[in-house]
């Protein structure tokens, strides 16, 4: 089943309502317990987990290691966090504030969407094909788009595992 940034979308909204304080569980033994509920991990395999962090192929998730590096087992890389990438990706998009570019016009705008009543990036005249390749290339590969796994509490995406 292949989900679309959409569905998780509102998985991601449904999840965090229902994680957002503690709640009393029963659990198979009888005892009521004071729990809070968190997204602990995500089994993906490559290809999925790419299109789930909107990134392109053959980039490491979890640390800064480049596509010609990958194959070293013992060097050790910096470690990305997805709240950087979120940064990042929201300042091209809304502020036009590129790495290693100049500062340009944004390339999206917030408003809602007239089918889902949600919001959604709109592509301002700026966004023009080769811009936003540009900028993505920038971000090392980053697509423009709103992660929906940005809005998880206690969950790094790009590490698959709870905080």
């Amino acid at each position: 089943m292949e989900l679309t940034h959409l569905a998780i979308a509102v998985i991601m909204d449904r999840y965090n309502e229902i994680s957002l304080s503690p709640m009393d569980l029963r659990f198979p033994d009888g005892v009521e317990r004071y729990c809070c509920i968190m997204w602990c991990a995500w089994i993906a395999d490559q290809q999925e987990l790419d299109k789930v962090c909107c990134e392109t192929s053959q980039k490491c998730k979890q640390c800064v290691a480049p596509k010609n590096r990958l194959h070293e087992p013992h060097t050790v890389f910096a470690r990305r966090k997805a709240k950087d990438v979120e940064r990042a990706v929201r300042d091209a998009a809304f502020k036009g504030i590129v790495p290693g570019q100049p500062a340009g016009p944004p390339l999206f705008t917030l408003g809602i969407d007239p089918k889902s009543k949600r919001q959604r990036w709109f592509p301002t005249p700026a966004c023009t094909p080769a811009r936003y390749e540009a900028t993505r290339k920038a971000l090392g590969g980053v697509h423009l788009v709103e992660n929906g796994l940005w809005r998880t509490r206690h969950y790094d995406y790009l590490m698959q595992v709870c905080n």
